[in-house]
């Protein structure tokens, strides 16, 4: 079973996560526990199949999979899976309505490329959703290009010859999901637009003005990306629609390592009723997802929501590596990058060492709790000129809000050229009190034993005696 391939720490972790949230299936249930008797279901071949389940197309040639929910199954039937012997290459998932699962005795990974800018490189799979749930799990490898709402993008200009088509709003709802787990090997999610607006130029056109290529990295409200034997990789950050329980699961057993792409990881925090939706759509991306969602601020009054959109959430963002580092976005040239804005409280924890945590945290309660754990080092990159001056570096932990941020390492804590450790009240969210989050930062301190500690002292009832 999956669980067997989880050491203790980071099955905790995952448990965790499926109990916290009402996010997807639990991984272990199969097609048939979640179909009622009647749907229609065919076991597939290796090469071709085709698979109808009350209007849920699904088909399968080699290495490229369609699948395909229209709107109107929506009823308990409409869920769809592909279970395939070895490799699955650039595939194709579209799911409006429903549920669809797709498992890999192998890899998930590419069989197409595309040219961008005189490069070649490998398109692998992409998610598409509306209000629906998509699980990907492999045996090997799972690379994603990105997860995106359909809706959100740009109309193709062969549907409308009218060059005022733009028409933006979103189909996601509080519970879209995607959930991608590797049983043996790492999990990587690319999110870099340019791979897919130079595969879809030829009927997106001017795709890409006004920011819209935003839109290719807007993943729903709920996310849990696990590696149970590996590392998980995020090439570029990406943007998560705005949910009241929405939530972020980064569940390493190695690594979790954020590359410096651009893009942050962030969830969004703005008001609902400011997203443009089916009844009240956009006429442009920039002015309504862009500035709400896609590119916001962490700071002002339209980058969040009065009351507090994850007011009464009590469920905690997971970055986890189980057994190894996390790593945060830098690059020579442009220093240290936003690892993740995060709107409620956090666990960051790695087993050896946390480099470069920019991170812009949010408590909302005087209870919660938001905490950064590393059993070796937590470390920022002092930046240094050709010179070997050192230069700005914008680097930082920040919180806002109230409760409480604990940072501790089991060596030592260096912030290098950084801006430190920063409490900022309510200077993000003016929606908040004015009271800030207290902080404790601890060096050299590694995990009490307490164990050892109640076997040698703890005896008779409540008595603490040593024991010799």
């Amino acid at each position: 079973g999956l669980a067997a391939r989880l050491r203790h720490g980071l099955l905790h972790h995952l448990r965790a996560a499926q109990n916290d949230s009402p996010m997807l299936l639990g991984i272990e249930r199969g097609l048939e526990r979640i179909r009622p008797p009647g749907c229609v279901h065919h076991a597939p071949a290796l090469d071709d199949f085709l698979v109808d389940v009350d209007h849920a197309v699904t088909r399968v040639r080699r290495s490229r999979i369609t699948l395909l929910m229209p709107s109107q199954a929506h009823n308990a039937c409409a869920s769809a899976a592909h279970v395939a012997g070895g490799d699955i290459g650039s595939a194709s998932l579209f799911v409006d309505r429903g549920v669809g699962r797709i498992r890999a005795e192998g890899d998930l990974g590419a069989a197409r490329s595309v040219t961008v800018g005189g490069e070649s490189r490998s398109l692998y799979s992409v998610g598409a959703l509306g209000d629906a749930r998509i699980s990907i799990e492999t045996l090997g490898n799972l690379t994603l290009e990105s997860v995106m709402n359909p809706t959100v993008v740009s109309q193709a200009p062969q549907n409308k010859s009218d060059v005022n088509r733009r028409s933006f709003f979103a189909t996601y709802s509080a519970l879209s999901a995607v959930d991608l787990i590797s049983q043996g090997a790492d999990v990587t999610i690319l999110n870099d637009p340019t791979t897919l607006a130079a595969a879809y130029s030829s009927f997106l056109g001017n795709f890409g003005n006004s920011g819209e290529d935003g839109a290719l990295v807007m993943y729903p409200s709920h996310l849990r990306v696990a590696s149970l034997s590996a590392d998980v990789v995020v090439g570029s950050g990406f943007q998560m629609y705005p949910s009241a329980r929405g939530n972020l699961q980064l569940l390493a057993q190695g690594s979790v390592t954020i590359g410096y792409g651009g893009n942050r990881i962030s969830l969004a925090d703005v008001d609902l009723a400011l997203i443009p939706s089916p009844l009240q759509p956009a006429a442009a991306f920039g002015t309504s997802f862009g500035n709400l969602v896609s590119n916001g601020n962490e700071a002002g009054f339209l980058a969040h929501s009065n009351p507090a959109l994850h007011r009464g959430d009590t469920v905690p963002v997971r970055i986890i590596a189980n057994t190894g580092d996390i790593t945060g976005p830098s690059s020579p040239e442009a220093g240290v990058s936003t690892l993740a804005v995060l709107p409620k409280a956090a666990i960051i924890e790695a087993a050896r060492d946390i480099r470069n945590p920019f991170v812009v945290l949010q408590n909302l309660d005087d209870a919660d709790v938001t905490r950064i754990r590393a059993g070796r080092d937590i470390v920022f990159d002092t930046l240094r000129d050709a010179s070997g001056n050192q230069r700005a570096n914008s680097g930082r932990i920040e919180i806002g809000g109230s409760g409480s941020l604990l940072v501790n390492a089991g060596r030592h804590v260096d912030l290098g050229n950084s801006g430190g450790i920063v409490s900022r009240g309510n200077l993000n969210n003016p929606y908040l009190p004015e009271q800030g989050a207290n902080l404790l930062v601890r060096a050299g301190a590694r995990d009490a034993n307490y164990q050892g500690f109640t076997a040698k002292y703890f005896v008779q009832g409540n008595r603490y005696v040593e024991v010799c």
